[in-house]
Parts: C-alpha cells; sequence; structure tokens
C-alpha cells in the first residue's frame, strides 16, 4: 500500500511539474497552438489628426477608443483569411480571446490618446507591465498580442511590438518590433493595412527569427 502511494505521489508531482513548465522563447516556434489577445493599445499614442477627430475634443478622441480600437481588433476575425494568424505565424491551432484587450482598452484615457509631436519610445518594461495586467483566467500556452506603440499619420508609420508571452507567468518570452506604412480608404482600413504588413512581415522573417532563438546542436 505504501509503494502505491509513493508512486501516485509521485506521478501527481510530476504532473505538477510539466503543467507549471515556463515556456521559452524557443517554444514560440515549437508549439502548434497559441492564443490571440488582438491589438492592445494601452500605451499608444496616435500621432497627427485622425480624419474629422480633434485633439482637444474628449469625445472625440473616445470615438477612437470606442468605436476605432474595437474595429482594428474585429477585422482580425471578421476578415480571417486576410489576417489569418494561423497562416502567418505557423501555427495548427488558434484560439481567439478579445475579451482582456476589450477590458483594457475601454480603461484608455482618451485625453492621452492623441498627441500632436513626437511619441516616446516604449521599453520593454512599459510592455511587460501591459502584460501583466491581463487576466488569463488559468489558462497555460503561449499567447500572442500586438503591443500598439503608435500610428503616426504625420510621418505615415505603424509601431507595433509582435509579443509572446507565456499565458501562466504572464511573462514576455519572445517580442518583435514591427514598422509598417499604412494605405486604403478610410480610417479604419488606413491602418489596418499596418496591421496586415505586421502578420505578413512576421510570416517572412519567421525562418531567421527562429535561427536566431534555437540552440545550437553541440559538435
Amino acid at each position: 500500500m505504501k509503494r502505491i502511494i509513493f508512486v501516485l505521489l509521485f506521478y501527481a508531482l510530476i504532473f505538477q511539474i510539466k503543467a507549471q513548465a515556463v515556456f521559452r522563447s524557443e517554444d514560440v516556434f515549437r508549439v502548434e497552438s497559441l492564443t490571440w489577445y488582438g491589438l492592445n493599445f494601452t500605451l499608444a499614442q496616435l500621432v497627427g489628426p485622425f480624419d474629422n477627430i480633434k485633439y482637444s475634443t474628449d469625445k472625440d478622441a473616445a470615438k477612437l477608443r470606442d468605436h476605432y480600437f474595437r474595429a482594428w481588433n474585429d477585422i482580425v476575425i471578421q476578415e480571417n483569411p486576410k489576417y489569418n494568424v494561423a497562416k502567418f505565424y505557423k501555427k495548427k491551432f488558434v484560439d481567439y480571446d478579445l475579451s482582456e484587450v476589450e477590458r483594457l482598452n475601454a480603461l484608455i484615457n482618451p485625453e492621452k490618446i492623441l498627441i500632436n509631436g513626437i511619441a516616446p519610445r516604449l521599453t520593454l518594461e512599459k510592455i511587460q507591465s501591459a502584460i501583466h495586467n491581463y487576466d488569463t483566467k488559468g489558462k497555460s500556452g503561449i499567447g500572442l498580442v500586438y503591443v500598439v506603440e503608435t500610428f503616426n499619420k504625420l510621418l505615415k508609420k505603424s509601431i507595433i511590438h509582435v509579443t509572446f508571452f507565456d499565458m501562466s507567468t504572464k511573462n514576455i518570452i519572445f517580442l518583435k518590433t514591427m514598422e509598417a506604412n499604412p494605405s486604403g480608404g478610410g480610417l479604419r482600413n488606413y491602418w489596418a493595412k499596418c496591421i496586415h504588413i505586421t502578420m505578413t512581415g512576421s510570416s517572412e522573417r519567421w525562418a531567421r527569427w527562429k535561427k536566431e532563438v534555437t540552440p545550437k546542436r553541440k559538435k
């Protein structure tokens, strides 16, 4: 009986260790599934004139937060064949969870969304702090979120941090910063182009990124 109890405890311990396994950067390229957490605008600053959105009017800035931030997130799901996360990031399965970006984006102060100048660069510490605000609901695995630094109308470019994180620890395990140039008609489509370019650019660089983090075999 003691032997049976010992064996059961041993396997329970092994199971617990596996359940608490920490993902590393190379696992981003090894695993076959991930969770898409959308576009996080909590650290974003939008520069320049955004159609009829005015710098001084909180109501207009709130429209960016309440309508367009959601629209740029929704387009990834609504136009999935074009914004195919699984295809661009070489995964067999992708779970979509926008509940956290919807919650966090809704808390953004409209007064801090629009600026008419140079947007300060984001640090890794600030991005990590934003990820720690996520409620992953006890899920494990690897999450992917686009942390938007800026949509800059004056320079006609976006800066988006492609951020992979361990859903259990909420620690960033792999991050790449991508720039893109917007185009298209209408405010939604104009900046959605940057989202698509970020995805296609990630796909084009995937093999190179994988090589950067794959441990070299000893000869």
